[in-house]
């Protein structure tokens, strides 16, 4: 068995003196703390007035459409080989572009600009990839031999 937790007897020999004492602690406290100026000046608030500005007419996601539509099929339109792919985007920005502008007439919007933009945008890359169509049928007319039948 083992004496774990069993009490110890105290230990003989000589009593251990106390510790000396150490030196005298200055009987002093902290200094209050120092108030310095402000670092800039104290303005007075001034009280905010907002003023209600009435929203102009909505914009139209058509023209947007059409603008984007018509900006994406004439960077196609400028490659030879994709000027017909390049068409279909720009026939559908002249379709949104008009629709924009007839829905107009009923209803303001914010945007006419850019609605007339895409039709521009759309009618430039249409004529592009048409005129790439006629070189390329022009070359193919001239170098194919003719068909005898």
């Amino acid at each position: 068995m083992s004496d774990y937790g069993k009490s110890q007897p105290p230990p003989t020999g000589p009593p251990i003196p106390p510790a000396p004492p150490g030196p005298p602690q200055p009987n002093w406290q902290y200094p209050p703390p120092v108030q310095y100026p402000p670092q800039y000046p104290v303005y007075q608030q001034v009280p905010v007035y907002y003023q209600v500005v009435p929203a102009g007419p909505p914009s139209s996601g058509a023209a947007t459409a059409s603008l984007v539509f018509g900006i994406i099929g004439l960077l196609i339109s400028l490659f030879p080989v994709a000027g017909l792919i390049g068409l279909f985007p720009d026939l559908l920005a002249v379709a949104l572009g008009m629709g924009a502008l007839a829905g107009t007439k009923n209803r303001p919007i914010a945007n006419p600009g850019v609605a007339k933009a895409g039709i521009v945008t759309g009618i430039l890359g249409a004529v592009i990839c048409i005129a790439w169509l006629v070189f390329f049928g022009a070359i193919i007319g001239a170098t194919a031999p003719p068909m005898t039948y």
